[in-house]
Parts: C-alpha cells; sequence; structure tokens
C-alpha cells in the first residue's frame, strides 16, 4: 500500500509484520502501525504532532500523516490505559483481532518502537524519547534505549 508512495516503506512493514508475528498479513502490521500514530496524533498538539514527524524515519511518515485531520482541543496523555484506548479506538473494527489484550497491545507497541529504532541512530532514538509523552518514555526507554 504505502510502498507506492514511499519505496523504502515497503521492507519497513515486511520487517514490522515480522516482529509483529504477522509474517505474512502485512495489512496487520500496518493498521497496527497507524493506530499507534493515530493515537498519538489524537493526544498531541500541531505542535507536537510536527515536531515528532520531522524525527521520523522516511519509511514511518506516510504512516503516521494518513489520514490526519488537525483537531482544534487534545486531551494531554496522562495514562497508559487511556493510550491503549485511544490506540483500539483507532483500529475500528480490527482492534479486537489486532489488539487482543491490553498486554497484547503493549508488547505490539514495544515491536513497534522496536522496528522504529533500526531505522535510526542513538541521538535519533534520544530526541524521539524527549517528545513522547511520559507515559511511553518508560516502554520507548525499556525497549529501545537498553
Amino acid at each position: 500500500m504505502y510502498g507506492n508512495y514511499v519505496p523504502e516503506s515497503e521492507p519497513m512493514i515486511k520487517t514490522m509484520a515480522a516482529e509483529l508475528g504477522h509474517v505474512e498479513d502485512l495489512e496487520k502490521a500496518e493498521r497496527m502501525l497507524l493506530a499507534v500514530f493515530r493515537a498519538l496524533r489524537n493526544r498531541w498538539d500541531l505542535n507536537e504532532s510536527l515536531e515528532f514527524l520531522s524525527l521520523l524515519p522516511l519509511p514511518f511518515k506516510p504512516f503516521f500523516v494518513d489520514g490526519w485531520r488537525v483537531q482544534k482541543t487534545v486531551t494531554p496523555l496522562r495514562h497508559l490505559d487511556d493510550f491503549i484506548a485511544e490506540i483500539m479506538k483507532g483500529d475500528h473494527e480490527y482492534a479486537i483481532n489486532d489488539f487482543l489484550t491490553r498486554d497484547h497491545t503493549v508488547v505490539a507497541l514495544q515491536r513497534i518502537f522496536r522496528v522504529m529504532a533500526t531505522y535510526i541512530n542513538e541521538e535519533q532514538m534520544l530526541e524521539i524519547e524527549s517528545v513522547l509523552p511520559e507515559v511511553l518514555r518508560k516502554i520507548w526507554e525499556e525497549t529501545v534505549l537498553t
């Protein structure tokens, strides 16, 4: 799907699918990545979203902007469970199959972060960490910076 726009996205999504345990289901990997990015956008103001977008490696950018509608008001992210609920909401009717439980969603988020980290250097890892909401920094640190 996105390889048509950014050729670098196709190998990344294949890697993502393998990391998520769905080697043959590239659409599922795309949906899961989209749901995580939508959840972030829904909890960030425009400046925060643009800052994160500027730090993303090229293969991830089309996924971050997919379906983006800037919201006038946002509710800051304070609790991990709120973020998980936002992911589920963003995955629409597929959530029950893509994100089975809270723990499954956290593991999927860790795996998405792990793949992102393979496309960036250590300095970029620290920059991304600095813009993530505090409730996600711990997951980023445990997954990427250890």
